[in-house]
């Protein structure tokens, strides 16, 4: 037997193409800033890391007016996503990784 599911898309809070442009360019901007923010923190305080809470932070900056789930990493309306930050490694060195991993 097949297993399966349904899910419900996101709905659009913007439906017109050229006001969801220009929150997304209006947002980037402010993006932009609220990341220079951080990055000032970061130099003034050495050994300060990048946390979870700030990786949320920047995103629901961008998702702003776009997403009813700004800032919550939701992959479903009823279960919050980890969030992890990890270095991507060039496909032939991953295999490497995982053998000695």
């Amino acid at each position: 037997m097949v297993d399966r599911s349904s899910e419900a898309d996101e709905p659009e809070l913007i439906t017109n193409p050229d006001e969801r442009a220009r929150v997304e360019a209006e947002n980037s901007l402010r993006q932009f800033d609220a990341a220079m923010v951080e990055l000032r923190k970061w130099l003034r305080t050495p050994g300060r890391r990048l946390r979870p809470s700030d990786i949320s932070a920047l995103q629901r900056v961008l998702m702003e007016r776009l997403s009813e789930y700004a800032g919550s990493i939701a992959q479903r309306k009823s279960r919050l996503a980890a969030v992890a930050i990890r270095r991507l490694l060039p496909r032939k060195f991953r295999a490497h990784a995982r053998s000695r991993g």
